[in-house]
């Protein structure tokens, strides 16, 4: 719920809620009680660190800029997020209509859980997409999934709750667990 940085501490920095290593290249955490509405990233920070908006319910937009060349596993648990929207000097990571990809948009990292739209037709570039990265989107009932997709990762899509029609591509060769956990509306696979 809270962190707090002695004033003598030479490694870290905490600022508006969010905790920094000193020179403010590393985004560690966003306390949760802290950070709220539409948070922009520093042009400082170059990586985002695992966990970094994990529980962050009530962002509801997050701005990368160009300097950020690393992301991992971080939006865990925003659930109120609309849109990730990343700079286009960005050179590792790219938005199209708020969702999060690498810049060659082969990947496909985040999914904005409360982005208005009940579909989404994954672009036909992507061949992976990341753990978690549609987890409680609860306004989606319909996905296209790419024919290139490799496999459908852990808990991708889990609390989905209105999401009824998946089709599975045919160059899929794994299904990992929980994948499709507490979809209570999948009526067709």
């Amino acid at each position: 719920e809270d962190i707090s940085v002695d004033k003598d501490n030479k490694s870290f920095v905490l600022e508006n809620g969010v905790l920094y290593n000193a020179d403010k290249t590393d985004l560690i955490k966003c306390l949760k009680s802290k950070v709220k509405g539409e948070f922009s990233i520093p042009s400082t920070v170059v990586n985002i660190e695992s966990g970094a908006f994990e529980g962050c319910s009530e962002i509801t937009a997050i701005n990368i800029p160009a300097s950020v060349s690393y992301i991992s596993d971080s939006f865990n648990g925003c659930t109120s997020v609309e849109a990730v929207n990343v700079s286009k000097r960005n050179n590792s990571y790219s938005s199209a209509d708020g969702v999060l990809f690498d810049k060659i948009k082969d990947y496909l990292i985040f999914y904005p859980p409360k982005r208005p739209s009940s579909s989404f037709t994954i672009p036909e570039s992507v061949v992976w997409i990341a753990s978690k990265s549609f987890n409680n989107c609860d306004n989606l009932e319909s996905v296209k999934l790419p024919e290139n997709l490799m496999n459908i990762p852990y808990a991708a899509f889990m609390d989905c709750d209105k999401l009824d029609n998946v089709v599975i591509p045919k160059k899929v060769t794994e299904i990992e667990h929980s994948a499709f956990e507490n979809c209570s509306a999948l009526k067709n696979i």
